[in-house]
């Protein structure tokens, strides 16, 4: 029996002025060993997933925390409703906190973060200070849905 080949298959292939190019000769080689690849995310995964959860949550809390002072970062906040913008105050640096801190012990206590940053986001936008880490009610809402998910399949099966 005799193979037939489509026009998609290699051998068919044209490099757009009607030559044929055959797949045989594009071997490209990797830009890094793949096995050596592995080892160093094996041996820097081992360490950062012995670590607590809330020292693993940390850095993006904190990178809210510190994106939301930046001045281009500043009023590129989440924005519901119509209220004007108002300056940064203390109520703002406390409000970023609320908002950001909390990202740290989402796993550990879900119900309670999930809680200070809904706050801090309603205070946040009924204040009008519309921070960049307003951002963090997002990030807070899918990570706790997912969490009770995974405690409803654990406690359903068990």
């Amino acid at each position: 029996m005799t193979e037939q080949r489509s026009s998609g298959s290699p051998e068919h292939w044209t490099d757009g002025a009607g030559h044929r190019e055959s797949g045989a000769g594009l071997r490209l080689r990797p830009l890094v060993n793949r096995a050596r690849l592995d080892g160093i995310r094996k041996r820097l995964g081992g360490v950062w997933y012995r670590l607590d959860v809330v020292v693993r949550d940390l850095p993006f809390g904190l990178l809210l925390l510190i994106g939301s002072f930046l001045p281009a970062l500043r009023s590129n906040g989440t924005v519901i409703g119509g209220v004007p913008d108002r300056p940064h105050d203390a109520v703002a640096v406390v409000v970023i906190l609320l908002e950001t801190l909390p990202l740290a012990v989402r796993r550990r206590w879900p119900a309670f973060s999930l809680a200070l940053v809904s706050g801090g986001f309603a205070v946040d936008q009924l204040l009008g200070y519309h921070t960049f880490a307003a951002t963090a009610m997002g990030v807070m809402i899918s990570r706790f849905i997912r969490t009770m998910a995974r405690k409803r399949v654990a406690t359903s099966s068990s």
